[in-house]
């Protein structure tokens, strides 16, 4: 129980939310990590790619994993919105870190939507 208390107030989550965040997060960069390497350097380096088809031809278990991930990582951050919405509304303090990690994460999944042309590609 004292566990669970520690997530939250460290985190400003409920803890559940906060386990949900820490089991989506490495999968999810190690996502957005792969397609920056792929949209930047390696295209600077070598050439147009196609971003993401090595990653999911050569490793198909983990990027499955990473996108499962991923999609998690979409919900979490609605849910957080919905939840710091619903806690400023109510009145009450959200832990900074809690806004940095909101923030951080929409950030992260932002890059995906960034159009490869614009990172270097054709």
């Amino acid at each position: 129980m004292n566990a669970r208390k520690n997530l939250q107030r460290l985190f400003g989550y409920p803890w559940q939310w906060t386990v949900v965040w820490c089991i989506a997060a490495p999968g999810s960069a190690c996502l957005v990590g792969r397609f920056f390497y792929e949209e930047t350097l390696l295209t600077w380096f070598v050439g147009p790619q196609m971003v993401g088809f090595s990653f999911f031809h050569t490793t198909p278990g983990l990027a499955t994993f990473c996108m499962l991930s991923m999609v998690i990582m979409h919900v979490w951050v609605v849910y957080a919105l919905y939840w710091v919405g619903k806690e400023k509304i109510c009145g009450r303090l959200i832990p900074h870190f809690g806004f940095r990690l909101l923030v951080g994460t929409a950030m992260a999944i932002g890059f995906l939507y960034i159009p490869y042309s614009w990172l270097g590609g054709y």
